[in-house]
């Protein structure tokens, strides 16, 4: 420590029912915990606080300061938008990678970039003419259905339709997400916002 004590010595004058946090040189928060011994003090600070509620939501995302004397929220309005965006950004993004179910003559298709990566060569081999006899194409219950060559190619503009549709609904549900978040003013219920489909959307 500053006054030259051994660190194991100062761990005696902490009280064993207080929170004990480190902070950087920016007071921002990196560790908390019950048990001094697991903290070690070279380029940080450390304090204790009392064991309440409030005290226990810290964690060290970096959203929690210490201005020497109390535990304060850094979050703003505007990183708490930030971080929710990016929420939402990584939720569009896997929505547009995962599969959907379509229908096309009379039957449940599997589409979706995995989908029409197996279709692809397939119906580049169908174009040249040069697709096996009796080739069928496995359907999202799992039948085997037979298909010609114009089978495949109404098939993957059924994909592609669908495909589009579904990636529309993702952009348009993306941007009221954050027009949303948008207009809220309190941090919390910007971290709270749920990120997703409606309820029965």
């Amino acid at each position: 420590s500053e006054d030259g004590q051994d660190w194991y010595e100062c761990q005696k004058l902490f009280s064993p029912d207080t929170i004990k946090i480190a902070i950087n040189s920016d007071g921002v928060i990196v560790a908390t915990g019950k048990d001094i011994s697991g903290f070690w003090p070279e380029g940080k600070s450390i304090a204790e606080v009392p064991d309440t509620t409030a005290n226990r939501r810290v964690d060290i995302s970096g959203r929690w300061g210490f201005d020497g004397t109390n535990i304060t929220d850094l979050m703003t309005t505007d990183k708490a938008r930030e971080r929710k965006s990016r929420e939402i950004d990584a939720w569009r993004d896997a929505q547009e990678n995962s599969g959907i179910i379509f229908d096309w003559n009379g039957r449940r298709w599997d589409g979706g970039k995995a989908s029409k990566d197996r279709l692809t060569p397939v119906l580049t081999v169908a174009n040249a003419g040069l697709l096996p006899d009796s080739f069928f194409w496995t359907d999202a219950d799992n039948n085997d259905v037979p298909v010609t060559a114009e089978d495949l190619a109404a098939l993957d503009a059924a994909m592609t339709q669908a495909m589009v549709i579904q990636g529309v609904k993702i952009h348009e549900r993306q941007r009221q997400m954050k027009k949303d978040i948008g207009e809220l003013t309190k941090v919390s219920d910007i971290l709270n916002y749920s990120v997703g489909w409606p309820e029965g959307g």
